[in-house]
């Protein structure tokens, strides 16, 4: 073990680089993962923030399930910092679906819009 700058490094890795990773705009997880495959189509997908949102711009203009036809009718529960969506009817099997996040989303503290999110987060029904 040698001191770089007074920190301790093993080998090559300086331990002042192992940071804690950042969260990348408010999103913090979405289950199903994106790429996931052989989803249960009963699934209700679940969004969790790293900040609390507020909840009145958790709604279905700002968070929609959809598949390659359009939007899939759905009840959103949201919280200040999750939101689940919940389909109207079980999702279609061997489908791909993604969520879409809308431009209105608004952090619960400075009430400022949260820039645009992640549109990628895909799943395939089993």
């Amino acid at each position: 073990m040698t001191k770089k700058r007074g920190i301790a490094a093993i080998g090559q890795i300086d331990l002042t680089d192992i940071v804690k990773p950042k969260v990348r705009n408010s999103l913090f997880s979405v289950m199903p993962e994106s790429g996931s495959v052989g989803v249960l189509p009963g699934v209700k997908p679940t969004i969790i923030f790293n900040e609390p949102m507020l909840e009145s711009t958790l709604n279905g203009e700002n968070i929609i399930l959809m598949d390659e036809r359009g939007r899939i009718p759905s009840r959103i529960i949201a919280t200040e910092n999750s939101v689940t969506i919940v389909p109207e009817d079980s999702l279609k099997s061997a489908t791909n679906y993604f969520i879409r996040f809308g431009t209105g989303l608004r952090n619960k503290t400075t009430k400022k819009k949260v820039s645009a999110l992640d549109n990628s987060t895909v799943f395939k029904t089993l």
